[in-house]
């Protein structure tokens, strides 16, 4: 939630009824649309510390909307791991695990990141916003 607080982060919650493998489904489906539409790097999932968890996370046809996400899984599991949180990119029941593999992606991010085009945005961003003769800029970044 800080990440997302930060803005380096954005994080969509949809509340969805975990006794109904259909609402599940319905919802991995719906993410995989939000990781085409936004091209999101990773989606999390939480499927511990549910009664039900075990039964609809290892549904079939839950199983395979988070195989067809096109973007990497991350699971919070519990202590009863899903079929979910098997065919995860990564999984752990543990919430500060979770924090690290996705401070890992941001970390990757950052190492692959355009430099020269992230300083150009800082310095178009951050000088005066009044040309040299006094007027001022378009409302449009000049990049």
């Amino acid at each position: 939630m800080e990440l997302d607080e930060n803005r380096i982060v954005s994080l969509a919650v949809r509340p969805v009824d975990l006794d109904d493998a259909d609402a599940l489904h319905e919802a991995l489906r719906d993410a995989a649309d939000f990781v085409h539409w936004t091209g999101a790097d990773a989606v999390l999932v939480v499927t511990g510390d549910r009664r039900t968890g075990g039964r609809t996370f290892s549904d079939p046809r839950v199983v395979e909307a988070a195989c067809d996400l096109n973007a990497p899984l991350l699971t919070l599991a519990g202590p009863v791991p899903t079929l979910v949180d098997a065919v995860a990119w990564r999984s752990s029941p543990i919430p500060s695990a979770v924090q690290n593999i996705v401070e890992e992606v941001l970390r990757g991010e950052l190492a692959r990141a355009d430099r020269p085009r992230l300083d150009r945005m800082e310095e178009t961003l951050t000088r005066p916003r009044t040309a040299l003769d006094g007027e001022a800029w378009p409302s449009d970044a000049p990049f």
